[in-house]
């Protein structure tokens, strides 16, 4: 038989089921906060080490700016500016379009209007080469008769070039003449060889002008450059066509010591011939170690081979 149950009874056990009811919810209810306060918490690290990470990714293009100069370059920043500050002239390029179309336009219609002229041109050709004829044959003996006097005037000049240049030759040995009767002149080098004359010569820029004042003599850096003549030192000093340089003057007469290496005498000494003034070298405008040599007698340069033998 089943047991009858009293009202208090059936009061306690449904409080009893209540209560375990209501405590189970409460464990599951706390297994589940427990588990999504877990899954936050997850969440959040996940979320602070992708930004760790986009920091340090940042950081890294930053500094690969800074040090590299692949990219980012000198030369490609200015290739780039070039380019943006290129300046297209679209007018420009329009009008030369415009002025091409119409030249060939204009072209085609010449040559048409050529065409026609040229037939009508035809007509009269033989005419006019009758003519032709006939001024051609005229102007052949006025030809012949200017080519006569153009030679009979090439003769002339010629002759007068010829004079004049016999006038200063003879000039020229009558000064030499004249300096060797009053002076007493030797070789300021032993040895070497003539490199470049007096006189007109083929201009070569800077270092080799049209005129030579002198002559070149070839020889080594360091031999012993002597005293011509007798007299004083007036310079003895360094400019850039003729290097360092001594000039010595005896009365009238001044020769001139170019393209030295070495000086040793100074302005205001007193010198004999035959003295050692200075060392050869290759200072100044020169091709090569040599002593430019020059005579100037009256104010007049004068060539040393008609004075000296070298």
């Amino acid at each position: 038989m089943e047991k009858v149950l009293s009202a208090e009874e059936k009061i306690r056990r449904a409080e009893e089921i209540y209560a375990r009811r209501k405590n189970q919810n409460y464990r599951n209810t706390t297994a589940t906060v427990n588990v999504s306060g877990n899954n936050r918490d997850f969440k959040l690290f996940k979320k602070m080490i992708i930004q760790v990470l986009i920091c340090l990714l940042i950081y890294f293009i930053y500094y690969l700016i800074q040090t590299t100069n692949y990219v980012f370059s000198a030369s490609t920043l200015n290739k780039t500016k070039e380019i943006l500050d290129y300046d297209i002239d679209v007018k420009g390029i329009y009008t030369e379009i415009k002025n091409n179309f119409l030249n060939d336009n204009s072209n085609k219609d010449n040559q048409e209007n050529s065409n026609i002229v040229e037939n009508e041109e035809d007509t009269q050709k033989t005419n006019i080469e009758e003519s032709n004829n006939i001024e051609v044959k005229n102007e052949e003996i006025t030809q012949e008769e200017t080519n006569t006097e153009n030679v009979s005037n090439k003769e002339e000049n010629k002759i007068e070039e010829n004079t004049e240049q016999i006038v200063n030759e003879t000039e020229t040995i009558t000064i030499a003449q004249e300096i060797l009767n009053n002076y007493s002149i030797i070789k300021p080098v032993e040895g070497g060889f003539i490199s470049s004359e007096f006189g007109t010569r083929e201009e070569e820029g800077d270092i080799v002008t049209s005129y030579h004042n002198g002559i070149d003599i070839g020889v080594v850096v360091g031999t012993d450059v002597i005293s011509a003549t007798d007299g004083e030192v007036i310079l003895a000093t360094e400019s850039s066509s003729y290097g360092k340089y001594i000039k010595v003057q005896n009365g009238d007469l001044i020769t001139t010591y170019a393209h030295c290496n070495d000086l040793l005498v100074k302005e205001g000494d007193t010198i004999k011939q035959g003295d050692k003034i200075a060392l050869s070298g290759s200072t100044g405008n020169v091709t090569g170690p040599h002593l430019h040599f020059e005579i100037i007698y009256k104010g007049e340069y004068i060539n040393p081979r008609e004075i000296l033998e070298f």
